[in-house]
């Protein structure tokens, strides 16, 4: 399968739209209702360096140390959703704050 409709405008690079674009549109952030968004890639490199350190942990306070291979933001920007294996963990307890 090759990189959604996103991908090839230069939205975002392939590595960050793991969510297909159809799929996308239905999605809304569990705390707030917001739509969703891939996260920018230096989002998600500032996240991973967090977690390296030992220094990120999601709302309900459990440490994240496996690096992220993609995130949905929340379209408030007070939410990220962290994407495993092109899955989306919309739980409001795996939300990260970016801040």
């Amino acid at each position: 399968m090759g990189p959604g409709p996103s991908a090839r405008r230069g939205a975002a690079p392939a590595a960050v739209v793991a969510v297909e674009d159809a799929f996308l549109s239905l999605l809304r952030c569990p705390r707030t209702g917001a739509e969703l968004a891939p996260a920018a890639a230096g989002t998600l490199a500032a996240l991973n360096e967090l977690a390296r350190k030992g220094e990120l942990a999601n709302a309900s306070g459990q440490r994240v140390a496996e690096p992220l291979e993609a995130a949905l933001a929340s379209a408030c920007g007070r939410w990220l959703y962290p994407v495993r294996e092109g899955i989306p963990l919309l739980l409001a307890e795996e939300a990260l704050a970016p801040e």
